[in-house]
């Protein structure tokens, strides 16, 4: 995102960061600890929304990762998980946010950590990193605070200037750089094998820029998640998208990985430039090890790979779904991240039905030749026909196809592109998102170069569509005065919509792709499909909309559940009644009419 600066040569850089790390380990760096920091901020977090368990709860698995190879090479560390223990105690009734704090003060206390690891991955999460940073520079201020991960990558100088609380920014995959960072430290090293590490010199930014990759040999090992009861998560937040296809008395989630990269380059995605080009596979086995422990130690049944490619390889991958059909794992899988249609064969989708895929997110983005090819997808409009098709064979697996809107100069013809493809090939479902600027993209390094955009914009960069997303701000800030632009979608083809035009585009998007479509719907493997995932939007994604309320009804009276259908009438009324922002798109798409005439046929 920034340019990279230095004082003087590139030596120079590498001397002045190497004295600022010995005058801040004065008596070595041993002890690491890692922090998963809060995943929403105090300001945006709902209590109602933890307890019914729909924000995320990943397990902390990259510091997982780094503690095992910490340790493999003589360091002791340890991980604690704020986000884990804000939404475990969000169940209580006496809870409060901050109540992070005390665990914190408790792992601390008790490790002596020599160095502080804050690892972030989404840009979502940039003001708790700040505020946990905050609290450990000005309770422990003898700690040395490290930033890491994804978003800090991205904007490193930023995050530099904005806090004094954080002393270095390690950027990239940095399996090989912590390492040589504490053995540097401890005077196991030479600081020519510091890399990938930025700090501020006299209040100006500096960087050593060379990269240390870690290479596949280095890859093949599983997180070490110390104390962290991993089993638990899934029962107090999300992991991955399709926890609502499983009964939720037995079900226990995680998240595996089995390579890392991604062949593709699309300029909204910052996968090549965290992870550099081309895609690096685990050792199958060590896939099947990992999977076996998560099994026997944890109790976990199902997994979403974290994957960005996950079919990189079609060998390769056709050979890791039949060892896990061999070993008889009793674990059923989800591709959250997305797979690349292009790279889909009828003998991978055959292979990844018999491993127990329950899931697939498939990268759409658009439906229009010209954008795809403007942003660099690897897939083209035949490709996503194409694995409709083959998936037509596998009903248990719920397919979702990934859309986007608003890419820089995209016109409302464009956006009919995608709307009608998802009309064509009927998948499952389609979440959309408004395009989001995120830091260390190639699309949004080139708006910031032509100063199209500006670094304030994108540094707590989010979703529009999610439990913390745009769109749930405007419905609750539109509550009593709202404003709809129904016919939007027919402006000239040409046009090219506002920032604000593209949220009601949103929302009309959303309804043709998804609940228009649901009326002529009669086939009842397809309708306890949406009767799930509409399920899991009433009752935890958004509690209060009454278009999902109603479309579920529309479900359950076709399923012959009248009594529950009426009931969920009866609720979608009530909040069309207390709601301007819903009144107002109910009247103007006659959504109204549609919600009687479906009451009085449950009412038969």
């Amino acid at each position: 995102m920034s340019t990279v600066k230095t004082i003087g040569s590139e030596a120079e850089t590498v001397s002045l960061i190497g004295a600022k790390i010995k005058s801040l380990f004065a008596a070595g760096c041993k002890r690491i600890l890692f922090i998963n920091p809060p995943q929403v901020a105090e300001q945006d977090f709902d209590q109602d929304i933890a307890r019914l368990g729909f924000y995320y709860a990943f397990p902390p698995y990259g510091p997982g990762v780094l503690v095992r190879t910490l340790e493999n090479h003589g360091y002791t560390a340890d991980i604690v998980d704020l986000n884990y223990e804000v939404l475990l105690s969000a169940q209580s009734p006496h809870f409060h946010y901050r109540i992070w704090q005390k665990f914190l003060d408790k792992k601390v206390i008790e490790f002596k950590p020599d160095l502080v690891c804050i690892s972030v991955m989404f840009s979502m999460t940039h003001d708790c990193m700040l505020e946990t940073a905050k609290y450990v520079r000005e309770t422990y201020p003898a700690v040395v605070v490290m930033a890491g991960g994804v978003h800090p990558t991205g904007c490193p100088e930023v995050i530099l200037e904005i806090t004094h609380s954080i002393d270095f920014v390690m950027r990239y995959e940095s399996d090989n750089s912590l390492v040589s960072f504490c053995d540097y430290v401890n005077g196991a090293s030479g600081s020519e094998d510091l890399s990938q590490l930025a700090t501020l010199h006299e209040g100006r930014y500096i960087e050593i820029v060379k990269r240390d990759r870690p290479n596949e040999d280095r890859l093949s090992i599983a997180p070490d998640y110390k104390a962290l009861p991993i089993g638990e998560y899934s029962g107090y937040g999300r992991i991955g998208s399709y926890s609502w296809l499983f009964d939720s008395a037995t079900h226990r989630s995680s998240s595996i990985i089995s390579n890392r990269g991604c062949r593709a380059r699309c300029t909204f995605c910052s996968v090549e430039n965290f992870n550099f080009r081309g895609v690096r596979g685990r050792s199958i086995q060590s896939v099947i090890d990992e999977l076996q422990t998560l099994r026997d130690v944890y109790g976990i049944n199902h997994v979403m790979w974290l994957d960005d490619d996950l079919f990189y390889d079609t060998e390769r991958t056709i050979s890791l779904f039949q060892e896990m059909t061999r070993h008889e794992l009793g674990i059923t899988w989800d591709a959250t991240n997305g797979i690349i249609a292009s790279a889909a064969t009828a003998e991978i989708i055959h292979a990844a039905a018999q491993s127990g895929c329950r899931g697939l997110n498939i990268g759409i983005e658009s439906g229009n030749p010209e954008i795809l090819k403007s942003v660099l997808k690897p897939s083209a409009v035949k490709h996503f026909r194409r694995l409709a098709e083959m998936l037509k064979g596998y009903p248990q697996i719920f397919s979702k196809g990934l859309l986007m809107i608003g890419f820089p100069g995209e016109t409302m013809g464009q956006i009919w592109d995608t709307i009608n493809l998802a009309r064509e090939i009927l998948l499952d479902w389609y979440p959309i998102q408004i395009v989001a600027f995120f830091a260390n993209t190639s699309m949004t390094n080139s708006l910031l170069q032509q100063g199209m955009l500006s670094e304030d914009k994108i540094v707590d960069a989010r979703f529009f569509n999610g439990t913390a997303g745009g769109q749930k701000q405007r419905e609750r800030e539109e509550k009593q005065i709202s404003k709809f632009i129904p016919d939007i979608l027919q402006r000239d083809g040409a046009y090219v919509p506002t920032p604000e035009e593209l949220k009601d585009i949103w929302f009309l998007a959303d309804w043709l792709v998804n609940y228009e479509r649901i009326l002529p719907e009669y086939d009842p493997v397809k309708l306890e499909m949406k009767k799930a995932i509409l399920t899991n939007i009433c009752e935890r994604m958004s509690v209060n909309n009454p278009l999902s309320t109603m479309f579920l009804g529309i479900v359950e009276n076709r399923l012959n559940q009248k009594n529950q259908a009426l009931e969920r009438f009866k609720r979608a009324k009530v909040l069309v009644g207390e709601s301007e922002f819903w009144r107002i798109r109910f009247d103007a798409l006659k959504l109204n009419d549609l919600l009687e005439e479906q009451a009085a046929l449950a009412a038969q």
